[in-house]
């Protein structure tokens, strides 16, 4: 069984990741301290394509990202 990940799992992985060291990582000590809520960044999160949770299903039931 081959449990490496798709190509469009990786790249939604990349983008994740980018989105948390260009957008996330710079405020969240500030967040942290002043204990808001993040509205800047959950408007963001929207821009980049990261919202919802349509996405992640169905990835997550996506046959050919199991298969390979």
């Amino acid at each position: 069984m081959d449990f490496r990940l798709s190509d469009e799992t990786l790249e939604f992985q990349r983008h994740c990741h980018r989105f948390a060291e260009e957008v996330i990582r710079p405020a969240a000590a500030e967040y942290d301290r002043t204990q808001q809520v993040p509205w800047d960044i959950i408007h963001e999160a929207r821009a980049w394509g990261l919202h919802g949770l349509e996405h992640l299903q169905s990835m997550a039931t996506d046959s050919r990202a199991c298969a390979r």
